[in-house]
């Protein structure tokens, strides 16, 4: 009896620990995201989109969470071009002129986004960079596979099929997806609906690798980088979840049927 209440007491220590810290987490962006409520940006030009968040925070932290919060609540996810994207496929004679004709197309990604306000992923991922880099934080976008469906749990080939970034503040290296951190959309993608959530800010690799694989091992930030069949592997994480509080689907678990009927699906 004398265990079973001190496991209760160690439970409502840990839950009260994990309230507090997701409060602390939360006040310490509010100001950052009222400011960014607070602006009007009319101009196309990412240098001067850039220089709200430069002149505004000093600390790297703050500029990133803000450009975060401004992607996310100004760019809304293109379905129709979802459905029309095609692989692009990149040649040239040399590495060089490869890595030239890249730049080209993300440069014009970054135009076209933040002209009209809608982009896939790899938009999102493109103006989260350039703005980024604008205000003077090192970032760049990654390319990978990501698992969005309970279904592909257990599967050990994967096709590239998402962008997201790494940005390096005070020296270290943290990941971000600013698209799923915008909203959701049907399981069809007809319909994109806004719904901000700041989970994939700073999100630790430890999480972040069960939903997200990129090209290169040793982007996963992993002490100890998995391999794809490792990666099939691990459980669906939500994006609705907490660091804590994940609700972690294995396949064929008794989650799955809620998951299939649910009507959010990261993007």
């Amino acid at each position: 009896m004398y265990i079973l209440n001190l496991r209760r007491i160690l439970v409502i220590i840990l839950l009260s620990i994990v309230f507090l810290v997701s409060v602390k987490s939360q006040s310490e962006y509010s100001e950052i995201y009222n400011y960014v409520n607070s602006i009007d940006i009319k101009s196309n030009n990412v240098s001067v989109v850039a220089s709200y968040f430069a002149n505004k925070f000093r600390k790297e932290d703050e500029r990133v969470a803000a450009i975060y919060y401004w992607v996310a609540n100004n760019i809304s996810y293109d379905c129709k071009e979802y459905h029309n994207n095609k692989t692009k496929v990149f040649r040239g004679r040399t590495e060089e002129i490869i890595n030239n004709r890249i730049e080209k197309w993300d440069e014009k990604s970054v135009r076209r986004t933040i002209k009209k306000q809608v982009g896939i992923c790899e938009d999102y991922a493109n103006l989260f960079n350039a703005i980024c880099q604008a205000s003077g934080i090192k970032s760049r976008k990654i390319n990978g596979f990501a698992k969005t469906n309970y279904i592909q749990v257990g599967r050990s080939k994967f096709r590239t099929n998402h962008s997201w970034n790494i940005v390096t503040v005070n020296s270290k290296d943290y990941l971000i997806d600013v698209t799923w951190g915008s909203g959701f959309t049907d399981q069809k993608v007809t319909k994109f609906t806004r719904s901000y959530n700041d989970f994939y800010l700073f999100t630790e690799p430890e999480i972040f690798i069960n939903t997200h694989y990129p090209l290169n091992m040793e982007d996963q930030l992993l002490q100890k980088p998995i391999s794809a069949i490792e990666f099939g592997n691990l459980p669906l994480t939500t994006s609705s979840c907490s660091l804590e509080q994940s609700k972690l689907l294995p396949k064929n678990s008794k989650h799955s049927a809620a998951l299939k009927k649910s009507k959010k699906y990261d993007i």
